[in-house]
């Protein structure tokens, strides 16, 4: 059963002067919730997710937040994301956390030599492959609140909303992270 919060929430769509300024992937990307893992576009208002959160810089861990926002928009350009046997297709603008950098790097921007991901489990994952697809679909950029970061795919790859405020996630060494 998933948590609902009642509140002033809404799904909205994005007019076509925002979509670069969008992350999000497309229908049937996994998004990880408290019951369980959920398909992005199935996802509303009220659900509660698994979030990443950071209160200081000596602890970091997972909780649960409040979904606030399912935006669903078209983009023209899509970067597919592989890593070991999982795709990942986003808009261009879409952010993964970059364990080496310890820093949100846009879609557009990821290199698999230079770049890895952060796992749900706390581990660190290679990127195999980024793509740059010029192809028509409809992605879902997911708002949740709080930190507003969010897991995706089978194992869980931490992402980020569009709205990027600065997180004390910047500042942090995985080695100093305690799970």
């Amino acid at each position: 059963v998933l948590s609902i919060l009642l509140g002033p929430f809404s799904v909205t769509h994005a007019s076509e002067s925002e979509i670069d300024e969008v992350g999000g992937f497309v229908a049937g990307t996994l998004v990880h919730t408290v019951s369980g893992r959920e398909e992005i576009q199935f996802l509303r208002p009220g659900m509660t997710a698994d979030v990443y959160s950071c209160n200081t810089e000596e602890k970091c861990e997972i909780t649960e937040s409040v979904v606030k926002e399912l935006l669903p928009t078209r983009t023209d350009r899509i970067i597919r994301v592989t890593v070991g046997r999982e795709i990942f297709k986003c808009n261009p603008d879409q952010k993964f956390f970059d364990a080496l950098s310890h820093s949100w790097i846009l879609a557009k921007n990821l290199n698999p030599s230079c770049h890895k991901f952060l796992l749900l489990d706390g581990k660190i994952v290679e990127i195999d492959s980024v793509e740059h697809i010029d192809d028509t679909e409809e992605v879902y950029e997911l708002t949740v609140e709080g930190n507003e970061c969010y897991y995706v795919g089978e194992r869980g790859i931490l992402v980020h909303n569009f709205l990027v405020a600065s997180l004390p996630l910047t500042a942090l060494t995985i080695a100093t992270m305690k799970f």
